[in-house]
Formats: C-alpha cells, sequence, structure tokens
C-alpha cells in the first residue's frame, strides 16, 4: 500500500514551488497526499525562516504535527526548507520528535531518504538526521551555475488539485508557480537568503519551459515566475538577454493567459523588459520592485546598489514605457539607523510616487547578518507606530485608485466561488493583482464559470479595498 503524505507550506511563492516539486518526486515514487494529517504515514513541513514571524509560524507548524505523530506509532516527521537550511543543526538537538531535517538545496534527496536511509532514521540514528547527514551546506548539491539535476528535470509528475491528488500531469492549478532561479548574490545587510539557498544558479531555459508546457496541458492559465531575483536570470550564464527570451518562448504557449513577474530587483531590471512588457498579450504590465527605503544613509546601511535618485528614475521610466503599469514594492520599516526625518523621506515618497502597491514590514535582525549588530536601533514602539502610519498612507492610496475604476470595465481571471460574506459571488482578479498578495475583484453572474476562465467585469463599486462588479454579457 502506498504511503501517504501531509505536506504543509510555509512562507513566499518559491517555497510553494518547492512544495509542488516535492510533491511531484513523491508521487513519482509512489507515495499519495492527504490533507488529512490523521491519514498521514509521512508528516512534512516546508518552512520558512526569513523572519523573526515566519519562524515562530514554523516552529508552531512542526510542534502542531509532533502531536500528530505521536497519535500513532511508525509515523515520521520531516522538515525542510528555509529554517533548515539555516539552522538544522540546532534544529535537530532541540526537535528530537523530527525524524528527518533537510535543507533546501537537498530536496532532490527526500524520495531516497522516505524510502531508503529514512526507514531506520538515517545513518545518525532516529531523529538525528539533518539533509541525511549532520550539515546543510548552502544551496545544496548539483552543478555550479544550474540546479539540482532533480529539480531541473521537467515538469512533476503529479499536481494536487481540487483535493485529489492526481499523476502524470493530467490537470494543474489555474495559477502555478515556477521557479526560474535559485540562491542570491545580493549582498543585503539584512538578509539570511544568500546562506540558506546560496549562489545565484539560473535555470536551463529548456527545462522551463517543458514544465511551463506540462502545467499549461494540464490547466494552467496564469504563470506566476519566481526566483530571489527574476530580473538577473540567465547573468550567471552569461546570457544578457535570457529573461526577454524566456519571456518571448513563454508567450508562444497555447492556452497560456496571463505571465506575471515576481521579485524584480531594481538593479537588474534591463534588456528591452519594459519594451516586451508594452508590447506583450500575455505579460501583466505588473511589476514587483523590493525598494526596500528610500532614505539614501538608511539604503547605504542596507547594503542596496540602488540610491534614491535611481528608484524615482526607474518608476518614471516604467510609466512612461508601460502605461497603465501597475508598480508594487516593499519597504522596511525601523531599521537601524532610522530617523524620524528618514522615515519622513518614505512618507513622502510614497505620496509622491503614488505606488499602486505597497507592503510593509517591522525591521527584524536577523543572527549573522551585519544589520543585526548594527548601531542606533529603533525602539520596538516606534517601530510599530511608524508601521501604521506607512501603512496608512498606502491604505489612502489605494482607495482612491480603487475608487478611480468604478464605473469601468476590466478583465478579470476568474479564481473560484466566493465565500464568507460574499458567497453568493463570483471571485477573481484584473492583471494588476497578484493571488495572495493584492486585491481580489467580486462579481455577480448568473452562469457557472471555471477558475482560469477570462471575463469582462463592469465595476460598480468598492468594499474594503475590494472591487465589486457584474459580468458584462
Amino acid at each position: 500500500m502506498a504511503k501517504t503524505i501531509k505536506l504543509v507550506t510555509l512562507g513566499c511563492p518559491k517555497n510553494i514551488a518547492d512544495s509542488r516539486q516535492i510533491k511531484g518526486m513523491l508521487g513519482d515514487a509512489g507515495f499519495v497526499f492527504s490533507e488529512n494529517a490523521d491519514e498521514a504515514d509521512v508528516l512534512v513541513v516546508n518552512t520558512c525562516g526569513f523572519v523573526d514571524s515566519a519562524k515562530e509560524e514554523s516552529i508552531r507548524a512542526i510542534l502542531e504535527l509532533a502531536g500528530h505523530k505521536r497519535d500513532r506509532d511508525g509515523r515520521r516527521l520531516v522538515v525542510t526548507g528555509c529554517l533548515v537550511q539555516k539552522y538544522g543543526a540546532e534544529l535537530a538537538a532541540e526537535l528530537p520528535e523530527v525524524d528527518l531535517f533537510l535543507g533546501t538545496g537537498n530536496l532532490p534527496e527526500l524520495s531516497a531518504l522516505l524510502t531508503g536511509a529514512a526507514e531506520t532514521g538515517g545513518p545518525d540514528g532516529p531523529g538525528a538526521g539533518v539533509c541525511g547527514r549532520r550539515d546543510c551546506p548552502p544551496g545544496g548539491s548539483g552543478e555550479p551555475g544550474g540546479l539540482p539535476d532533480r529539480l531541473r528535470a521537467g515538469p512533476p509528475e503529479a499536481y494536487l488539485f481540487e483535493d485529489r491528488w492526481v499523476v502524470s500531469g493530467q490537470k494543474s492549478g489555474h495559477v502555478e508557480y515556477v521557479k526560474i532561479a535559485e540562491g542570491c548574490d545580493h549582498i543585503c545587510t539584512y538578509c539570511v537568503i544568500p546562506t540558506m539557498r546560496g549562489r545565484y544558479r539560473s535555470r536551463p531555459m529548456d527545462s522551463i519551459l517543458r514544465e511551463a508546457e506540462a502545467l499549461v496541458s494540464g490547466g494552467c492559465r496564469e504563470m506566476i515566475l519566481v526566483a530571489q531575483d527574476t530580473s538577473v536570470y540567465g547573468k550567471d550564464l552569461g546570457e544578457e538577454q535570457a529573461l526577454r527570451r524566456l519571456l518571448e518562448e513563454l508567450e508562444k504557449i497555447r492556452g497560456l493567459e496571463w505571465i506575471r513577474l515576481l521579485y524584480c530587483y531594481p538593479e537588474g531590471l534591463g534588456g528591452g523588459l519594459l519594451d516586451w512588457m508594452a508590447r506583450s498579450q500575455k505579460l501583466c504590465a505588473y511589476l514587483d520592485l523590493p525598494f526596500q527605503h528610500i532614505s539614501d544613509p538608511i539604503l547605504r546601511r542596507m547594503g542596496r546598489p540602488v540610491g534614491s535618485g535611481e528608484i524615482y528614475r526607474l518608476i518614471d521610466r516604467a510609466r512612461e514605457a508601460v502605461p497603465g503599469i501597475i508598480l508594487r514594492s516593499t519597504f522596511i520599516v525601523g531599521f537601524p539607523g532610522e530617523t524620524e526625518a528618514r522615515f519622513q523621506e518614505l512618507l513622502d515618497f510614497l505620496a509622491e510616487t503614488r505606488l499602486d502597491r505597497a507592503g510593509f514590514f517591522v525591521f527584524s535582525p536577523q543572527p549573522g547578518t551585519p544589520a543585526a549588530a548594527m548601531p542606533d536601533p529603533v525602539d520596538d514602539e516606534i517601530k510599530e507606530d511608524r508601521l501604521f502610519r506607512a501603512e496608512s498612507l498606502q491604505s489612502r492610496i489605494l482607495k482612491k485608485k480603487q475608487g478611480a475604476l468604478i464605473g469601468r470595465n476590466v478583465e478579470v481571471m476568474v479564481d473560484r466561488r466566493a465565500e464568507g460574506e460574499h458567497s453568493d459571488l463570483w471571485e477573481g482578479r484584473t492583471r494588476g493583482d497578484a493571488p495572495d498578495i493584492d486585491g481580489l475583484v467580486y462579481f455577480t453572474s448568473n452562469g457557472r464559470h471555471q477558475p482560469g476562465e477570462i471575463q469582462q467585469i463592469h465595476i460598480t463599486h468598492t468594499q474594503d479595498f475590494a472591487l465589486i462588479g457584474e459580468l458584462i454579457r
């Protein structure tokens, strides 16, 4: 009888992409998946370790599944992901109930470990396996300049669709994340990603395209390309125009409606990307650019290579090249040395540029990073106050932008039948809304719709930053 897996995924879309690879590899090896932990023979947590809140959420998930493990003899608990890559040895010492720890660079080993060495707890005995060993080297195994072989071997062999496990790629979700690179070469002083995921390694284009074609044949209609920095895809392989070429090839895939880019760092934005975005029928006019701050002294402390002047020029260039482009960014408040005047620079920037979307995070010092030891830390109460002020300003900007859409017709991708207070409506998103990150559109319709359909919706009003409208017949 096939063993059953319960997989919990935490963190960003890059982790979602990793979990789909995990599902593919284990499905190929004969495992089946269940959303019910009580039915599972193996419990797997794909963790995030980027900031303190993510670490805490990961630990809570591990402890919750550890409780399920104790309910039945022989059940195994596996922990993988960024938290393991950074703190594998410490976790192994503190969590003896975990049978196997596996870092991000060693995901290809999971199937063999579960069917082989993991049956006896790995080479060091139960609870002691860290990547099947005691160490989790950044980036794990694999060739220099490339991803581990199993992760670039093409599309996964199975997908989770509407709580059913479908083998051989017969069905995929209408929205799928595809990872185009691993690791990071940036030296931001607050970030632990390079130590977790290693140097930047672009995935071969033919591998990405094979996976994309398989996903579209299985039902994918929106493809979201992710990496720690998508804008520099291919540069480690000596290909300056690789991202543009990849987008051109993806555009040719029949059945693919939308392509979306996440995590385009400002300093890598070039290669004709904006020109292609202005002409493309499928690439969403949507840029996610993590600026992190606008005050030059703070940007220098952060180790960011782009200053305020270049950021302003980039925004102007993007809006000129792609009329109607949706610009999204993220910002850290309360970074060491952020005085009230420097924070006010950020508020002034938001008010002037009126970005379409923005997310804000309180600075959380990560052990081992230069920022954790910097002088002039900001008091926690001041951090929270600044977070509130920045979010409040951006909320007012968003409310005005959403209000400007009332009376207009917008293109919407249908996601699902709405739930809760909007259960009599359908739910979808515009090209300017990334799933689980940005806004939603709710609309009335007497018909039935399938996820991935593109419909024209007339916007009648807004509610709590959501757009409300009706289907245009």
